[in-house]
């Protein structure tokens, strides 16, 4: 199972006003009124507050919601038992990214939902709708947006000292580093343990480090799969990207090899790390003042270029409606009103990462959202994970060899090539190569 702690469903009601809307309409007719739908969602702090407001959507609509949140680690679990049982339990399913190709043919396409043709799509981020879709096919209804982003600390960039210091031993001004090369100056300057390291990520085996390597990887040129579906992991590009993003790992703090989201946050809160990757949904910890020291004190940009281009990895959840759902129509409206504008600004101040245009732009929200205009850039060069329904098989398989080489159990090359070998086997079985 996927290790990432990401907010992947805001389902909180608001006030009766914010359903008034255009996506509505199409429903005016449905007697909808008296029935019900079960949700099937990530558990989250945020489903508490969903679970105790969820009565005024009720009211407003007379759509009873009940939901139900298992943890991370067990959702992709109960979401396959579910479609492959056919039980007709849960009318909508929020499903992250990676899992999409695997479920997609047990769910109805977008374009078959009721009303479905009153949606503007172009308000939805493209590389957000990419996630929901497969062989061409939007599945789901993108909702909450993740891109792994990087972050920094102004106070530290802004200091005279470190100013002087860095254009003394670099020759260019510090600034949030625009390429590759940059970022391992920057990080290297700021490695002053213990007190202060330069990077922080989240390498530990399994999806983090999947999730580390593949925005490098594609920086550099690289691939896991090529156009034809055939491994290529030990590639030229992918053995520089694995190198340069050990290389990295040296600026962090010790035993970062073993660093998992919950080291990361704890690190960046307690302002011992200048430069780190996070997702926007985990953001909202770091500017808590309750919680975090760096409060404020942060910055976010585009990821940097590399040889090839720049790349920041997406991790979009979408609301999905299974083909044996009970009450579709339902779910469809109740999927359309939390992805509106008016519902979307209101829940992103509990926590959602949105993955519309507008609210991204919206000047309210990015006064207390600073990194919002990071967030759009980031999607903009956004690159997926591997699209087939293996893709837990090749995750866990590439994020094995690639903890052997960061943790020099194996050479660089010789892990790739590894890898690569099983992942050959791999796509042999399932017929994608032969």
């Amino acid at each position: 199972m996927r290790r990432k702690i990401i907010m992947i469903s805001g389902l909180i009601v608001f006030t009766l006003g914010l359903l008034c809307l255009n996506l509505g309409g199409a429903f005016a007719e449905e007697p909808l009124k008296g029935t019900s739908i079960r949700v099937l969602t990530f558990r989250d702090p945020l489903i508490d507050a969903v679970k105790k407001m969820a009565p005024e959507f009720t009211k407003t609509t007379g759509i009873k919601v009940i939901i139900d949140d298992f943890p991370y680690e067990e959702l992709a679990e109960k979401i396959a038992i579910e479609l492959v049982a056919g039980t007709g339990k849960y009318d909508l399913m929020t499903v992250d990214e990676p899992w999409v190709p695997q479920f997609a043919q047990l769910f109805i396409p977008f374009k078959e939902w009721r009303g479905s043709d009153s949606v503007n799509l172009s308000d939805f981020l493209g590389a957000a709708l990419k996630g929901g879709t497969w062989k061409g096919i939007l599945y789901g209804f993108p909702f909450n947006g993740n891109v792994y982003m990087p972050l920094y600390r102004k106070d530290l960039f802004d200091d005279p000292k470190n100013k002087a210091d860095f254009k003394a031993k670099y020759g260019y001004e510090l600034q949030p580093p625009q390429t590759m090369e940059q970022l391992l100056d920057t990080v290297r300057f700021f490695y002053r343990p213990p007190k202060l390291y330069g990077w922080v990520s989240h390498p530990k085996v399994g999806e983090g480090v999947v999730c580390d390597f593949v925005g490098f990887l594609h920086a550099w040129g690289g691939r896991v799969l090529d156009e034809n579906m055939r491994p290529v992991v030990n590639s030229k590009a992918a053995i520089k990207a694995l190198k340069f993003f050990k290389e990295l790992l040296k600026a962090g703090p010790p035993g970062i090899e073993s660093y998992g989201h919950a080291e990361k946050i704890a690190l960046i809160n307690s302002g011992k790390v200048a430069i780190g990757l996070e997702w926007p949904a985990i953001i909202p910890l770091h500017e808590n003042p309750k919680e975090s020291v760096v409060a404020g004190k942060l910055g976010f940009f585009v990821m940097p270029k590399g040889p090839v281009r720049r790349a920041a990895v997406t991790g979009t959840w979408t609301l999905n409606i299974p083909e044996v759902a009970k009450n579709k129509d339902g779910a469809a409206k109740f999927s359309y009103w939390l992805g509106s504008y008016e519902v979307g600004k209101q829940l992103v101040k509990a926590g959602m990462s949105p993955i519309r245009y507008d609210l991204l732009k919206d000047p309210e929200l990015s006064k207390t959202h600073p990194w919002y205009q990071a967030q759009l850039e980031n999607f903009e060069v956004g690159v997926n994970r591997p699209r087939i329904p293996q893709y837990s098989q090749v995750s866990d398989t590439l994020s094995l060899y690639l903890h052997k080489a960061i943790i020099g159990e194996m050479s660089v090359e010789s892990a790739l090539n590894k890898a690569n070998k099983e992942l050959t086997k791999l796509m042999k079985r399932y017929g994608y190569i032969k």
